[in-house]
């Protein structure tokens, strides 16, 4: 297994993740001049790849030192230095390669290696997804904006039904889903990795807990539960055309045709269902290969009576799943519904996860005071802290100075 402290396994991780080009841990020109170094720098280019744009960034840094490397081994006398031809051949065809005029955001796959030693073997695990690389898809407000306005925000009363369909059109239409809030998934990623004992009581011996996990999102949560064991049911929001409605409840894996579809040249060919919300996340899921079971969950039908809403609300409650949700306290208008939603799918005697960051301080408290007006109590759970400089997932730095927090959320009788 690659040592994670290795300074090229670092690189390798930091690559695939997407780490801003000018945040990358780059070795010295002495340690990527060797033939073996230059190697695994070409080995980079195996998998699915990063969107042109970025891995042209990620060259124009790299190979300059590469480059400088082999000079100083060159000037030392080694006559066999040389920058290995397929670098130049893969950063030349980078270089000519345009990605053409777009309507539509940027797509990338991005993969976290992690090591995981659930299987006992200590091995090496990975999770692709397939992301648009924007702060909030198809919306208007940038993730660094959110970061530095800090605003006072009147809570909202709970809305009616429909004002509930209102903010849910709303919602959808926006396809609100903010990929830079990936941060607080990677963050409980790594405590659901290296501490899950202090999150899930039953994993103590590794038997996980069946959870259902609200509002998704590219699935990273999910897919990591379920390569650690667990038994998972991700949702979001929306169908995805795919003749999936929200009373059916029969396993939807699927045979993964779709997975490995590349990033699209073509506008046309992106334009179909699996852009939706709920579409990318069962995508994602057949990528990776796990068995999870993916749901169309609205929110909003959680402040319907029981018997008015989907049978797949019904059928969550029944079975008593540990709730979690990690990209989900951005907008003070869905907290009533989001407070809903976990109410409706609580169990009596169980608990729910909620990891958030505190970009805005109103906000997170609105969910805190709407808990608690539910009935609801609330506790942020003591989790040690991430090394920044060797995490378990690397990130894109978006929210880096924001706080990260993991809540308990019980009945208030416990």
């Amino acid at each position: 297994m690659p040592n994670p402290s290795d300074a090229l396994t670092t690189l390798r991780r930091q690559y695939y993740a997407l780490v801003p080009p000018y945040l990358l841990q780059i070795p010295p020109p002495a340690a990527l001049a060797s033939p073996g170094a230059q190697a695994r720098l070409v080995g980079l280019l195996d998998g699915l790849q990063p969107e042109p744009g970025y891995a042209r960034g990620f060259w124009r840094r790299v190979l300059p030192v590469v480059e400088d490397g082999v000079r100083a081994r060159s000037e030392a006398g080694d006559e066999d230095a040389e920058v290995d031809e397929r670098v130049y051949e893969a950063v030349a065809d980078l270089m000519v390669g345009g990605d053409g005029p777009s309507s539509l955001p940027k797509q990338s796959f991005k993969t976290f290696i992690y090591d995981s030693d659930s299987d006992g073997a200590g091995a090496e695990r990975r999770i692709t997804l397939l992301e648009e690389q924007i702060a909030i898809q198809a919306g208007t407000t940038g993730l660094r904006t959110w970061t530095a306005r800090l605003v006072g925000i009147t809570r909202p009363s709970v809305p009616s039904a429909g004002e509930a369909r209102s903010l849910q059109a709303m919602t959808q239409r926006h396809s609100i889903d903010p990929t830079g809030a990936l941060t607080r998934s990677l963050h409980l990623g790594h405590h659901v990795v290296h501490s899950p004992n202090l999150l899930f009581a039953s994993a103590r011996g590794r038997e996980w807990p069946n959870i259902v996990e609200l509002g998704a999102g590219t699935g990273f949560l999910s897919i990591l539960l379920a390569q650690q064991g667990a038994d998972v049911v991700a949702s979001d929001l929306g169908d995805d055309g795919a003749g999936h409605d929200a009373d059916d409840v029969s396993d939807d894996s699927g045979d993964g045709a779709d997975a490995d579809r590349p990033v699209c040249a073509d506008d046309r060919a992106c334009a179909g269902t699996w852009r939706t919300p709920l579409g990318r996340l069962r995508a994602n899921v057949r990528r990776n290969g796990v068995d999870v079971v993916v749901r169309e969950l609205d929110w909003g039908d959680a402040l319907r009576p029981p018997a008015d809403r989907p049978a797949v609300w019904a059928q969550l409650a029944q079975e008593k799943r540990t709730v979690v949700a990690a990209d989900v306290i951005y907008d003070p208008e869905l907290v009533p519904l989001l407070v809903a939603a976990i109410d409706a799918l609580l169990p009596a005697d169980g608990h729910a996860l909620v990891a958030a960051t505190i970009r805005n301080a109103a906000t997170f408290e609105l969910f805190l005071a709407t808990c608690a007006s539910s009935d609801l109590h609330t506790v942020t759970i003591d989790v040690p802290p991430v090394d920044p400089a060797n995490p378990t997932f690397w990130d894109t730095a978006l929210d880096k100075a924001s706080a990260v927090v993991v809540v308990r959320v019980t009945r208030a009788a416990q």
